[in-house]
C-alpha cells in the first residue's frame, strides 16, 4: 500500500465521530484474538462486553451480523460454526451456547431475553427485560433462514430447525421442527436407520 493511500486511510477514520473509532477498535480486538475463525465486516457489536464473546476455532460469521451481548451474557460459538448474514445474536442475563458444526441461516434471530410486560400501567419499553434461561444450540444443528430462537430454548443435537420457524421449547435430538411455534414433524429412528414423520 502506498504512503498516500494509508495516510487518506487514517485520515478518514481520525474523521469519523468517536463511536466509530471506538467500533473500529472493537473489531481490531475479535479479529485478533479469534484470528483462527473469519469474522467478515461489518460486524455490529456496539454495547458488547468483548470478555464474554469465545469464538472457537474455524468459525465464519458472516456480513451485517449483530452480537450485543452485554452484563453477564456469555456468548460460545463452537468450533466450524457458520453464522449467516444479517444474524442477530442477542443477549443481557443467562448465556447463549452454539455448540460445533452448526448452520445458522442468513437472518436468524436468538435471544436469552425479551421485554417485559406484565404491568399494564407502563410503557412496555420502560419495564425491562425477562429471561427463561440460556439458549442452546446443539452440535451439528441446522437454523433455516428467518427463524427466531427464543430464552430458554436447548436444541438438541443433529436437529433441523424449517426457515421461519419460532422456536419456543426444547427440541429434542435428531428431530426435524417447523412452524410457529415451532413443533417436531420428524425424528430419526435408530433401529430403522431413517428419519420417521412424527
Amino acid at each position: 500500500m502506498s504512503k498516500y493511500k494509508e495516510k487518506s486511510i487514517w485520515r478518514h477514520i481520525l474523521g469519523q465521530p468517536l463511536h466509530f473509532v471506538h467500533h473500529l477498535t472493537d473489531m481490531l480486538r475479535l479479529k485478533i484474538r479469534f484470528r483462527n475463525s473469519v469474522i467478515r465486516n461489518p460486524l455490529e457489536i456496539t454495547f458488547s462486553n468483548l470478555n464474554n464473546i469465545h469464538i472457537s476455532d474455524n468459525v465464519i460469521i458472516d456480513t451485517n451480523c449483530i452480537l450485543r451481548i452485554i452484563n453477564n451474557c456469555h456468548l460460545f460459538i463452537g468450533e466450524g460454526t457458520y453464522i449467516g448474514p444479517y444474524c442477530h445474536i442477542s443477549g443481557t442475563r443467562n448465556n447463549i451456547i452454539i455448540g460445533r458444526k452448526v448452520g445458522i441461516g442468513d437472518r436468524v434471530f436468538i435471544s436469552t431475553t425479551h421485554h417485559q410486560y406484565d404491568d399494564i400501567t407502563k410503557p412496555i419499553l420502560t419495564q425491562g427485560f425477562v429471561s427463561k434461561g440460556d439458549v442452546v444450540v446443539s452440535d451439528e444443528c441446522l437454523i433455516g433462514i428467518g427463524s427466531y430462537i427464543l430464552s430458554g430454548v436447548n436444541i438438541g443435537k443433529h436437529s433441523v430447525i424449517g426457515g421461519n420457524s419460532v422456536v419456543t421449547h426444547d427440541i429434542p435430538p435428531y428431530s426435524v421442527a417447523v412452524g410457529n411455534p415451532a413443533r417436531v414433524i420428524k425424528r430419526y429412528n435408530s433401529k430403522k436407520k431413517r428419519w420417521l414423520g412424527v
